[in-house]
């Protein structure tokens, strides 16, 4: 089997799930270790850093909450299993930019790779801001090759 077109553990276990690249660029880097489990509501992570949330487990449930199947934001992170709060919720969002930037933040990773997943975050935050007035405009294009630039400087940070 081709190891480029390798199907992951998420996809196996959660095949209709749908996560943002940047989990796989993190799996591959060994900051995620895929924890994803079929009797699980969705696909889990354990954030593998050395960090201060070193052994807590990103929970990343589908993007329309109709289709989740517990109440509650897409992204949440729950500490360690071996930690006396196990099982509570520590962090929740339902923004992607927000899982960024909290990751970045607060998991540990390497300084670098902190600026560029700030930086896509950012990018992304703008795009969204964009009105309907502006799309196609030469703006939306700048935001958009600045998003293009962030995500490829987390490509070169995390060596993919």
């Amino acid at each position: 089997m081709d190891p480029t077109n390798k199907k992951r553990l998420w996809q196996e276990e959660h095949g209709d799930a749908q996560l943002p690249e940047w989990v796989d660029m993190l799996v591959d880097a060994g900051l995620l270790i895929d924890t994803s489990w079929h009797n699980d509501s969705c696909p889990s992570f354990q954030i593998r850093s050395g960090g201060i949330m070193d052994a807590s487990t990103l929970w990343i449930d589908y993007p329309l909450p109709e289709q989740r199947e517990n109440d509650g934001p897409r992204f949440y992170i729950c500490p360690p299993y071996d930690d006396e709060q196990a099982g509570n919720i520590v962090w929740e969002s339902d923004s992607e930019q927000d899982a960024l930037r909290y990751l970045a933040n607060w998991a540990g990773f390497p300084f670098p790779l902190q600026d560029t997943l700030t930086a896509y975050a950012a990018a992304m935050d703008a795009i969204e801001s964009i009105d309907a007035a502006d799309l196609g405009s030469r703006a939306e294009q700048d935001l958009y090759d600045a998003a293009g630039d962030a995500y490829a400087d987390i490509v070169d940070a995390v060596g993919r």
